[in-house]
């Protein structure tokens, strides 16, 4: 959750939490461009289901938040974030860096082990890969046949 928001909060599965986990440190570096300002950033990785993680000049904070794909558009990059998830400011996202990941660490081992679905054997195949509805949370959006 925020400090400056406490009401928000993002609650993170399994499969989440290790996608994020692989993307912190890449996050991290972005964020550091951004308070820099040598160049610009537009940075958004997907981390399972509809949420993504995005760092943006224009708004000077890191977003982790659920994502929706607009009525008869189905073209990835054409999906608009939603009010469910939370922005952290650079200090918040130090705090994050430095106290809470270490913290849900150490308070919760099975999250510090936890392996993202595209570690599952059935993502070797792309029939799994395909299939999966974290990965590909809007694949059966729109379709009407």
């Amino acid at each position: 959750m925020t400090k400056s928001d406490p009401h928000k909060q993002m609650k993170f599965t399994q499969n989440r939490w290790a996608r994020f986990l692989a993307i912190v440190s890449e996050v991290d570096e972005k964020a550091k461009e951004m308070n820099r300002k040598t160049r610009e950033v537009c940075y958004r990785r997907h981390i399972g289901d509809a949420f993504f993680v995005s760092v943006t000049d224009g708004f000077a904070c890191i977003g982790i938040r659920k994502y929706f794909m607009p009525y008869l558009l189905s073209a990835p990059g054409l999906e608009r974030p939603t009010k469910a998830g939370i922005s952290l400011n650079l200090d918040e996202w130090r705090d994050m860096m430095l106290i809470a990941i270490p913290a849900i660490a150490q308070m919760f081992p099975s999250l510090a082990c936890a392996q993202a679905c595209y570690a599952d054997a059935s993502h070797q195949m792309d029939a799994g890969k395909v299939a999966c509805c974290s990965c590909n949370p809007f694949k059966f959006v729109n379709n009407w046949s």
